[in-house]
């Protein structure tokens, strides 16, 4: 269950797992709103948490966040978890940001930096694709790590690209 204590899967009727099919989820949203949307006579609230937990689910690395929280605590979940080679990696990427947007280098160095972790991090992601349910202890440390890792790449991306973040 995530904080508000709603299993977004479950909403949608969805198998859980890290990672969803974006088709099959629009599909479920489309049958989920069919029997829930106010049109229809329905209670407006439920029609609500479908869209809630489509929005949830669909968003980048956010089918990965509910899974996960269907395991752990979100304290958890933000326990820094990051391999300390990781984070110094990291660092000399974000530098390398710096120096693109002070006219120091080229974007395209910065870019490449970045894209390298970003495949890597996605040859990670294929391994999981393979995990069998019930998932294991150890191989939900590693998801964890996998989605902090995630996060930290997303907010590097954002920052090259000049996007800001609330």
């Amino acid at each position: 269950m995530n904080s508000q204590g709603i299993n977004h899967f479950e909403v949608m009727g969805i198998p859980e797992s890290p990672w969803v099919d974006l088709r099959a989820l629009k599909a479920a949203l489309i049958e989920k709103q069919r029997q829930v949307h106010p049109d229809t006579g329905a209670y407006s609230e439920d029609s609500q948490d479908v869209n809630a937990s489509y929005e949830a689910l669909r968003k980048p690395g956010g089918s990965v966040r509910c899974f996960i929280l269907l395991h752990v605590a979100e304290q958890e979940l933000n326990l820094n978890r990051l391999p300390p080679d990781f984070l110094m990696e990291m660092m000399e990427i974000s530098d390398a940001i710096n120096d693109f947007k002070h006219g120091e280098i080229e974007k395209e160095i910065a870019d490449t930096m970045l894209r390298s972790f970003e495949n890597n991090l996605e040859m990670e992601r294929s391994n999981y694709l393979k995990i069998n349910q019930p998932i294991l202890p150890e191989q939900l440390i590693n998801l964890i790590v996998w989605f902090q890792k995630f996060q930290y790449l997303k907010r590097l991306r954002k920052n090259l690209e000049g996007i800001e973040e609330l």
